[in-house]
């Protein structure tokens, strides 16, 4: 998959780790839910449970929302990314024939 050349494959590496931080993220916040809801049910508590997505941040988005658009734009990244080192590959193997 990252056997190109030039911009391409640091790119790619740059989305697939966007991806990987935002499902950390969006993670995170499921299981803080989940943390929260066992902790309240074994105490015998009915409270109104915290946020699935976890906690705000930016301007009251939730934590877990940041983390699934930052998983999406990683994958759309890391495509351009394999885009770019493909067509360095052919463009080099094209050069190479002439």
């Amino acid at each position: 998959m990252a056997t190109g050349k030039g911009l391409g494959r640091p790119i790619m590496v740059l989305g697939v780790l966007m991806s990987l931080t935002g499902f950390g993220l969006f993670a995170s916040g499921i299981f803080r839910f989940m943390k929260a809801t066992a902790g309240e049910m074994s105490a015998g508590s009915f409270a109104a449970p915290p946020s699935p997505l976890g906690p705000d941040v930016f301007g009251g988005v939730p934590l877990g929302a940041l983390g699934f658009a930052l998983v999406v734009l990683g994958g759309v990244v890391s495509s351009i990314g394999l885009v770019m080192a493909k067509a360095a590959r052919e463009r080099r193997r094209r050069s190479g024939r002439r």
